[in-house]
């Protein structure tokens, strides 16, 4: 019971937390808040018996890709990038290719959940 209870609560901090990431306004923040999440992801993998899981997780994804992100966010300098005022210029072909993509998408979708099959020749 014991141990229920403390998986829905780390479950419930590492959807807070991946909240965060994506609502933070400060990127290294938003970093700072991914690698909490992988740490809660670990104890995760670690609760439910798959402890080399967790490990891995620790030292693959904290200690080399979110150090990674950590050292490119502090290099480009993005306050520059923020302070600027967005143009709308390339809406149209963003939007253009964002439907593209998502009619691919959702015809892979048909395919895959219809169940249809190919004659072979």
């Amino acid at each position: 019971m014991l141990i229920a209870i403390c998986f829905y609560l780390i479950a419930f901090i590492t959807v807070f937390g991946s909240c965060m990431v994506v609502f933070s306004r400060n990127p290294v923040h938003s970093v700072l808040w991914l690698i909490f999440v992988f740490l809660n992801v670990a104890v995760l993998f670690v609760i439910l018996g798959a402890e080399f899981l967790g490990m891995i997780l620790i030292i693959v994804y904290v200690g080399a890709v979110a150090v990674l992100f950590m050292f490119v966010v502090m290099m480009l300098n993005i306050t520059d990038q923020i302070t600027k005022k967005p143009t709308r210029k390339g809406l149209i072909n963003n939007i253009s290719v964002g439907s593209i993509v998502g009619a691919i998408i959702f015809l892979e979708l048909l395919v895959v959940i219809g169940g249809w099959k190919y004659k072979a020749n």
